[in-house]
């Protein structure tokens, strides 16, 4: 492969491109149409990869590290508004995938999250009452 490139820049269509991957990867049959001298399972283990790519691109969004800390300090400061004897694990993990839905629906802001979280409250500590 003397003469070929790789390109390092993302592709500001990155689903779109990592689709288009996962589809053509899909649709290799047999070993032979990939190389010739790789084993008989290659084609179906690279169909199945493929396929978890495309599912995590789908299911689960990328959030930067600064959301993430952001996230983080509203499931902490969430969590002092529940009662004591409610403030369990589940009340957390109840509090937190809300959070990250918020989050992944476009809420963003340490302000917008707290807001919704504290005014989710009441309906995930009524769910364990």
């Amino acid at each position: 492969m003397s003469g070929s490139r790789v390109s390092r820049r993302v592709s500001p269509n990155m689903h779109q491109d990592i689709t288009k991957s996962t589809h053509l990867l899909r649709r290799i049959d047999t070993p032979a149409q990939f190389s010739p001298c790789l084993g008989k399972n290659l084609a179906a283990r690279l169909r199945a990869w493929a396929t978890q790519v495309e599912i995590r691109s789908v299911i689960m969004p990328a959030f930067s590290p600064a959301l993430i800390t952001i996230m983080r300090s509203v499931l902490e400061d969430a969590m002092t508004k529940v009662p004591a004897d409610q403030a369990t694990t589940v009340t957390k993990a109840y509090l937190a995938e809300f959070i990250l839905k918020a989050a992944a629906g476009g809420l963003t802001s340490y302000e917008g999250l707290i807001t919704a979280a504290v005014a989710q409250l009441p309906t995930i500590v009524s769910t364990f009452i």
